[in-house]
């Protein structure tokens, strides 16, 4: 009986042991399992942050992008009025001997018709434009003249148009002859043959059959294209104004 009861004992106490033994296994796994997921969780966690941290750089640097993008523009823009303040101050320090008043007029489009060449210009009879009248850029270069007046709008023939002519000379020289426009060229024609011209002569219109009270800068000779055996000397005349690109314009109205 005793044997029996003794046998009991010692089992109840393996129980007792293995059943701590299996609790403590189950805490250890259990907090094994847990620090587990919380070093995924921590894991995931940070990548998320990592992911998130880089879009909102790259979306800090598209803002910077753009805000440097913006001030560029911005600052072209800026560099633009600029010049186009010098060039107006230029141009009401123009003086003609005083005898004109300069409207200034916005180039709003360039029509080439087949050899003909015109400008239109934002001014017209009722800001007292006439047809003939002679055009400038800002810096006292001639353009060419007026060849049509509506009343909101004008009509600039410049110089290479075809029907372009206006009487000119060599500058401090006794040499004129008469500017020509030809097909998208300009010449300087009718020059006597016993007169000196080189390439480099500045060329000044005198225009006196358009009222020209003075004297305006054309261009320089380019070169000299009729010979030798004809009546009359020709030259092809490189214009000072850059003719595929005018933004402004003045009209000289006389007083």
């Amino acid at each position: 009986m005793r044997k029996a009861f003794f046998i009991f004992f010692v089992l109840a106490l393996i129980t007792v042991y293995l059943s701590y033994l299996n609790t403590n296994f189950n805490n250890l796994v259990s907090a094994k399992f847990y620090q587990l997921i919380s070093y995924f969780s921590n894991g995931v966690s940070s990548s998320f942050k990592v992911i998130f941290s880089i879009r909102n750089i790259y979306e800090e640097n598209e803002k910077l992008k753009q805000e440097l993008r913006k001030l560029t523009i911005e600052n072209i823009k800026l560099k633009e009025l600029e010049d186009e303040n010098k060039k107006l101050k230029v141009a009401l320090n123009f003086d003609l001997d005083n005898k004109y008043n300069k409207i200034a007029a916005v180039v709003v489009s360039r029509v080439p018709f087949f050899s003909d060449d015109i400008l239109i210009i934002n001014k017209g009879s009722k800001d007292g434009i006439i047809k003939d009248e002679i055009v400038i850029n800002y810096s006292g270069e001639l353009v060419g003249t007026i060849s049509r007046v509506d009343k909101d709008f004008s009509e600039v023939r410049i110089l290479t148009d075809r029907s372009f002519s206006m009487v000119a000379k060599i500058q401090n020289a006794d040499i004129n002859g008469v500017l020509k426009g030809v097909f998208g060229s300009l010449i300087m024609d009718l020059i006597l043959p016993d007169k000196k011209i080189n390439p480099g002569d500045v060329v000044l219109a005198t225009g006196l059959e358009k009222n020209l009270f003075g004297e305006i800068p054309v261009g320089t000779i380019e070169k000299i294209i009729s010979s030798p055996a004809e009546s009359v000397q020709k030259a092809k005349i490189k214009p000072f104004v850059d003719l595929a690109n005018i933004d402004y314009v003045f009209v000289l109205v006389s007083k």
